[in-house]
């Protein structure tokens, strides 16, 4: 099971690394919300099979505090998107990138504190 979480987080920091890469090229290229909304848009019509799949076979038990839940993490989301689409906007990759990279000390601080 360590193996395959190593391997997941080598695919995940190529990807990550990567998209940061073109996602600098097109904010500077369309700017930062236009950026965020083709991304989302995108990744929205890839998704509809698997939103559908999931909710046919009700494989999400939505509470409220699920749905709460949710919400608040998408609005957060939303807000630290925009930030690093405009910080690529009009800075350089190079600094914004391995800046938000450090997210994962927030989770780390977060869930020893939780």
């Amino acid at each position: 099971m360590t193996s395959i979480g190593l391997i997941s987080g080598i695919i995940v920091m190529f990807c990550w690394g990567v998209g940061d890469f073109f996602a600098s090229i097109l904010s500077k290229k369309l700017g930062a919300i236009k950026t965020m909304f083709v991304n989302n848009v995108f990744g929205l019509i890839v998704s509809i099979p698997l939103i559908v799949y999931i909710y046919s076979n009700n494989l999400i038990k939505l509470t409220w505090m699920n749905f709460f839940l949710i919400c608040l993490s998408s609005f957060i989301d939303i807000f630290a998107v925009y930030n690093f689409l405009r910080s690529l906007e009009i800075g350089e990759v190079t600094i914004v990138s391995p800046i938000s990279s450090a997210y994962s000390l927030i989770t780390v601080i977060l869930a020893l504190l939780l």
